[in-house]
């Protein structure tokens, strides 16, 4: 059809012989006057993202000078854009005319558009949070943080896609991420092309930070005491204390004490007075817990008072009256504490004022009060004179002794009070040494006079007595006074048995504070006979001496006191009773310790053969202390007797009828503690073993040394300063002449040797050694100092440098 309408449009150029204005086509050269157009449509300009595709609707070209215009055949389309759509395509049109010649015109379609750029790119933004576990991919979290966002996009085709890195520490819930993102233009970009035209990148920082204190809970406060050996501190035992970051994961806890067991156990020896420990646990975010706890430690010991007894003075008179107020200085007897020293206690006195109204004589009480505020007091007396009449005249006036038969010198404070028939106090005196008296008193037609005593019952009482007193129920010893029988019969019930023995035994053992009656003491009337002398107990002894008809002046109510259980004690009425002095023989156990995990079994055996009837002993365990249990193979289970009182002291009784030989070294006591014993004696029970029946021998414990198999007695030696930081300083006791090596070994409290060194000496005592402590961490440590004959240990603290 095409090729038709050209042959008609030939032959119409032909037969007419237009000339062509904007395309012509000459048709031979007899046509010159004919003309014929090709007319292309207008240039169009467009922009990017318009309809390409149909051409046609921008224009067609056109044949003209032949008739009604004739659309030209179909153009060349010759496309000069870019990727994303921008440039210009070119449209040619081409028609043969006349004569074989061609005619051609063209169009431009322009497009055009601004390229996609990083301009047309809005990057999310870094984003923090501070929740546990949060969820952070991109399309959880909020806009402007999840995608990239792309704008006034002209020509173009955006994609992105991201990478993460995650770093985080620890449990905390805290980390970081570096999201990578990549946007490509897939118009431009060419992953294969050296310049990577049409990509773009960008790195948005994630950050989990927790701003959350951790969670930390101590105690607010702990209390503790020293005890009976210690002054500048305790031992203290922390709870543990626990700590918990904002995401509930468990955190390290740790203190400031410098001689703490460890950095998260608190638990140490702690000064006396008060403490603030801080605790510290901090997360892997770096946010930090803190508390704190006050530790305080208190001397709760109070001071041992000691008065002064039968001080007299007169009244005085004064604007306002007759009296004499008393100064506390007066009645101290050198009174002491455990800690603080004489000269800062404290001394009250009541009443601090006496009148007429308390002649003849007041009781008085001194009170001491130590520096941690512990008080206690002791009871005496004052009598008090009118040396110049300033009360009118005197009344009535009583008086006697009080002595002691058997158990020596009366210990403690003997009171004696007047009752009248009612059983009411009348008067009351404490004894002057031996003797007491009662001034203005009023009449009365019958009185008793009642003393008593506040000696403790322990004082003199041994198992030495015990085992005389077994003896005598035995059949096997006779007394030689009335007053050992009197002693004998210790719950005064008026028969000697098996009960006064448990009753001794128990107060021995400290297991009861007095005898059933009351009483240290037994007293009766001086004057009064005993119907048999072989059984004095079975006689009425009341303990008291009755007035009757009472006269102005009564003297001589006399008493005899005899020592409740001191069977040993020597009888005073004897005149050459107690002339001897005797010093007493030792015998020797040796102490071999035979650690076993986390017990301490001690093996006692003579260091002589040995035939005994009995022995006794007390050691002081220490706090943390515990006796586990004591066997013997060689002592029968009735004759051996043991307790721990309330002190922590090991007291062990034993007494039998019949001797117990032993051999050197063979094993009489099996004893098995947590930890060594303080020291191998104690105040409250002396050491004493027994031969014979007639006196007791000391008895000295000798710790045995494995290494040398000789025996060791600790004799004690010091350091000082204590704390100390550089240098410290031992001083030694008096060692064995010939001894010429000294070795010092310091460990932690964890038993580890953490130092050593040996020095040489010059066998004598009182040598000063210097050990460089500057290497060793602050803390507390035990150091131990062996020569051969002395080997003993000892806690000191060293300080931070």
């Amino acid at each position: 059809m095409k090729r038709v309408v050209l042959t008609q449009l030939i032959g119409c150029l032909f037969l007419i012989g237009i000339t062509p204005l904007e395309s012509q086509a000459e048709v031979g050269e007899n046509s010159t006057n004919a003309t014929y157009k090709l007319v292309c449509p207008d240039d169009v300009h467009l922009t990017c993202g318009a309809d390409l595709g149909d051409l046609n609707q921008y224009g067609q070209a056109y044949i003209y000078g032949c008739g009604t215009p004739y659309p030209a055949p179909p153009p060349h389309v010759e496309y000069n854009t870019s990727p994303c759509g921008t440039g210009y395509i070119k449209r040619t049109w081409t028609v043969m005319l006349c004569c074989g010649n061609y005619h051609s015109c063209s169009q431009y379609i322009h497009v055009y558009g601004k390229s996609f750029d990083s301009d047309n790119i809005i990057w999310p933004a870094d984003y923090m949070t501070d929740e546990c576990d949060p969820q952070l991919r991109p399309q959880h979290l909020p806009d402007s943080f999840n995608f990239p966002v792309f704008v006034d996009v002209e020509c173009g085709n955006p994609l992105f896609s991201y990478n993460d890195r995650v770093f985080k520490k620890g449990d905390s819930g805290c980390k970081k991420i570096i999201r990578d993102w990549t946007v490509i233009d897939c118009y431009t970009y060419n992953p294969n092309s050296p310049d990577q035209k049409g990509r773009w990148e960008h790195t948005q920082i994630i950050k989990v930070k927790i701003m959350e204190e951790p969670e930390i809970n101590c105690p607010d406060e702990i209390i503790a005491n020293t005890d009976l050996f210690s002054c500048d501190g305790a031992e203290v035992d922390f709870p543990a204390v626990e700590g918990t970051g904002a995401c509930g994961e468990d955190l390290k806890v740790t203190n400031d004490y410098p001689w703490a067991v460890s950095d998260t156990d608190a638990s140490g020896f702690y000064p006396l007075g008060t403490t603030v420990v801080t605790f510290t646990a901090k997360d892997d975010c770096g946010n930090v817990g803190t508390c704190k706890t006050e530790v305080t430690v208190k001397d709760q010991i109070p001071p041992t008072p000691v008065c002064h007894h039968g001080i007299s003075s007169t009244l005085k008179e004064h604007v306002d009256g007759y009296y004499l107020d008393l100064e506390p200085k007066w009645f101290d007897r050198n009174s002491f504490d455990n800690c603080t020293p004489n000269s800062e206690l404290t001394f009250e006195v009541s009443p601090e004022r006496v009148f007429c109204d308390d002649l003849p004589e007041v009781e008085v009480k001194l009170t001491v009060t130590d520096e941690s505020g512990n008080s206690n007091y002791c009871i005496t007396y004052l009598k008090i004179t009118d040396n110049k009449g300033l009360c009118g005249p005197d009344s009535l006036i009583a008086g006697g002794t009080i002595s002691s038969t058997l158990g020596g010198q009366l210990a403690g404070l003997v009171f004696v009070s007047l009752k009248d028939g009612n059983d009411e106090v009348v008067a009351k005196t404490v004894s002057n040494g031996d003797e007491f008296r009662f001034e203005e008193l009023p009449s009365r037609d019958y009185l008793k006079v009642i003393p008593s005593t506040n000696d403790n019952p322990q004082n003199n009482i041994t198992t030495f007595d015990l085992l005389l007193l077994h003896m005598y129920i035995a059949g096997l010893w006779a007394p030689e006074s009335p007053s050992q029988l009197l002693a004998a019969d210790v719950d005064m019930s008026g028969t000697i048995d098996v009960m006064d023995l448990a009753h001794m035994r128990n107060v021995i053992l400290g297991r009861v504070d007095n005898f059933p009656g009351g009483d240290a003491w037994r007293f009766y009337d001086a004057n009064h006979s005993f119907n048999d002398r072989q059984n004095p107990h079975h006689d009425n002894l009341p303990g008291l001496i009755e007035l009757f008809d009472f006269e102005d002046h009564t003297m001589g109510i006399n008493f005899n006191a005899v020592k409740l259980g001191c069977l040993s004690c020597p009888d005073q009425s004897d005149a050459d009773a107690g002339s001897e002095n005797r010093s007493m023989t030792e015998q020797a156990f040796s102490v071999n310790i035979t650690s076993s995990d986390d017990v301490q079994p001690i093996i006692l055996s003579p260091v002589e053969n040995s035939s005994i009837y009995g022995l006794q002993f007390a050691w002081p365990l220490g706090k943390n202390n515990e006796l586990l249990e004591i066997n013997s193979e060689r002592i029968p289970e009735s004759a051996l007797h043991y307790q721990v009182d309330e002190q922590n002291n090991l007291r062990v009784s034993v007494a039998n009828t019949a001797k117990i030989d032993i051999k050197k070294g063979e094993p009489v006591l099996e004893i098995v503690l947590v930890e060594n014993p303080i020291t191998w004696s104690s105040k409250i029970l002396d050491n004493q073993i027994y031969s014979n029946l007639a006196e007791s021998d000391k008895l000295v414990f000798e710790v045995l040394e494995s290494e040398t198999g000789g025996y060791l007695v600790q004799r004690g030696f010091s350091v000082f300063p204590n704390p100390a930081n550089g240098i410290l300083n031992i001083e030694l006791p008096e060692i064995d002449a010939g001894e010429n090596s000294a070795r010092a070994e310091v460990y932690d409290l964890n038993g580890r040797l953490v130092m050593s060194r040996s020095f040489d000496i010059h066998g004598q005592g009182g040598e000063l050694l210097q050990m460089d402590i500057e290497s060793l961490s602050a803390g507390m440590y035990l150091m131990r100092v062996n020569t051969g004959s002395f080997n003993d240990a000892l806690r000191f603290i060293k300080t931070a440098n």
